[in-house]
């Protein structure tokens, strides 16, 4: 039986929402643990690092950086976020649903919202990376639209991991 889906909210993160978000990440660590896919290179230090309202501030009010949650009533709990990274080329930078949340549709409502805003923002096409190892991201990507373009090998806080590079254009024509 699959899982039900969710009646969730997607919007822009205000600054209003980085304590949640904050809050989200270190839950969404705790329960993935050390080497979860989705999470090489992190450690306790990182997490607790990246997870500050402080550290996650420059991702509201920007044209280069956006990040969107997901509630589930007041609670957050997913978030997608990207960068620029020239003026046609948006990258999805992260995207988190906690495990309990997973298959219920919240990834792909964080995702459409995402390239509907980098769509409207004037971006052609959207890059994402994830581990080759990460066989659920690559299959969710993929029935995203997103195509495989090789490997690198991204330095994850000083640990080098390999990843499949994927994008997907975002024509301003098509609608998600």
């Amino acid at each position: 039986m699959s899982p039900e889906r969710a009646t969730v909210g997607v919007s822009e993160a205000t600054s209003d929402d980085l304590v949640s978000v904050a809050h989200l990440l270190r839950e969404a660590w705790q329960e993935a643990g050390p080497g979860a896919a989705g999470f090489a290179g992190a450690t306790d230090a990182v997490i607790d690092e990246i997870s500050r309202p402080e550290a996650l501030r420059p991702l509201v009010n920007s044209r280069n950086r956006r990040l969107f949650v997901a509630r589930d009533g007041d609670r957050v709990v997913g978030f997608a976020a990207t960068r620029s990274l020239d003026h046609e080329t948006v990258e999805l930078a992260g995207i988190i649903v906690l495990i309990g949340m997973a298959g219920r549709g919240i990834g792909t409502a964080l995702m459409d919202r995402s390239i509907d805003v980098c769509r409207a923002d004037g971006f052609r096409r959207m890059l994402v990376h994830t581990e080759t190892t990460n066989e659920d991201a690559i299959r969710f990507y993929a029935h995203l639209g997103f195509e495989s373009t090789g490997t690198a090998i991204d330095d994850v806080e000083g640990t080098d991991v390999e990843v499949l590079v994927m994008e997907r254009a975002l024509d301003p024509a098509e609608s998600s």
